[in-house]
């Protein structure tokens, strides 16, 4: 990572429905233990001076779990950075194949933000990049924090880049 370069993370608030189901099967997680008991797996863990220690696992508890974990993934899975050069978009940081995305500043033609009420009460959103190489979307930036800010500072950065004066910028020539 470039000096003066600025890492984007995708915000917890992201997965803020993820939190609820998490907190939600947590208790259904204890009412299934205690309901149904042959799914606590139970054995001993060690044995000091004749007095054996058991450790319980309630099977149960994998639920609440792999919700969890899979929300942590989709949160620390992707990496956006903003470095002196451009953006770069990093999916499958946590996994064996990894895809790199890069734009260059100069490069960038379109940036559109899109959020739904909640994004907005959670100042939360996602942020797409195209450039005039594809007609697609090159980056498409989930879950971010302030996602208005970062538009800004990308277009700020593009704009320099570009040349354009301050009075082109407040005419509208974006």
């Amino acid at each position: 990572m470039a000096s003066g370069s600025v890492v984007i993370p995708r915000a917890w608030r992201s997965e803020i429905s993820t939190a609820i189901a998490f907190i939600l099967l947590c208790p259904l997680a204890y009412a299934l233990t205690v309901y149904f008991p042959l799914t606590v797996i139970t054995g001993p863990l060690i044995e000091i001076r004749g007095m054996v220690i058991n450790l319980s696992l309630p099977l149960a508890i994998f639920i609440p779990a792999g919700v969890l974990s899979q929300g942590l993934y989709r949160i620390y899975n992707v990496r956006y950075v903003i470095d002196p050069r451009g953006l770069e978009a990093r999916h499958g940081v946590l996994s064996l194949n990894q895809i790199v995305v890069r734009i260059r500043f100069e490069d960038i033609r379109a940036l559109d933000v899109q959020q739904s009420l909640i994004d907005r009460l959670l100042d939360i959103g996602k942020m797409n990049i195209s450039t005039a190489a594809s007609s697609d979307v090159e980056i498409i930036m989930t879950g971010i924090a302030a996602p208005y800010y970062f538009r800004q500072v990308i277009q700020f950065e593009r704009d320099k880049r570009q040349g354009l004066g301050r009075k082109e910028r407040a005419e509208g020539f974006s």
